[in-house]
């Protein structure tokens, strides 16, 4: 499925992902279709995207693909679950950058730390170092989009 995630035209994936459950089976197929929904969702965590992801699609469809499956396998179950938490933080994550986008004031609050979110339009949390952490903060802006400084920042995370 790595190969299918690499190699096919984005046009094509969902045809394709059908027709491969047919060879590997519908619950392989899913939980590999929900890994990368999950992986994807994660990796989005921060960041501003105004158009549907590709992941919501590879979501819905592995549950078409299950949906006739009596017994799913806890290797689906566990996969389906953490893909349904990364793109509930994800959907969330949008429609918080999406209202403070609009905001004309912006003050950027800096944080190196994971830490509750306050909810405020003009004061917005920003991840600094985002790009030597391997952890992603929801509901954050991160700096390491376009030109930045990022990786010069030496952030250890526990």
């Amino acid at each position: 499925m790595n190969e299918w995630k690499d190699r096919v035209d984005d046009d094509y994936k969902l045809e394709t992902a059908e027709s491969v459950s047919s060879i590997i089976g519908i619950d392989e197929t899913a939980t590999e279709l929900m890994r990368f929904a999950r992986d994807d969702a994660y990796a989005m965590l921060g960041r501003f995207v105004p158009s549907s992801p590709s992941f919501l699609d590879w979501a819905n469809l592995a549950e078409e693909l299950m949906q006739d499956i009596q017994t799913p396998s806890a290797s689906y179950i566990q996969m389906k679950n953490a893909a349904l938490n990364h793109i509930r933080e994800f959907t969330e994550s949008q429609r918080i950058h999406a209202n403070q986008e609009k905001q004309d004031v912006k003050i950027l609050v800096s944080a190196h730390k994971n830490t509750n979110v306050f909810h405020s339009t003009v004061l917005q949390p920003i991840h600094v170092g985002a790009k030597n952490s391997s952890i992603r903060f929801p509901y954050f802006w991160r700096d390491d989009d376009g030109e930045n400084i990022s990786e010069k920042m030496l952030v250890i995370v526990n």
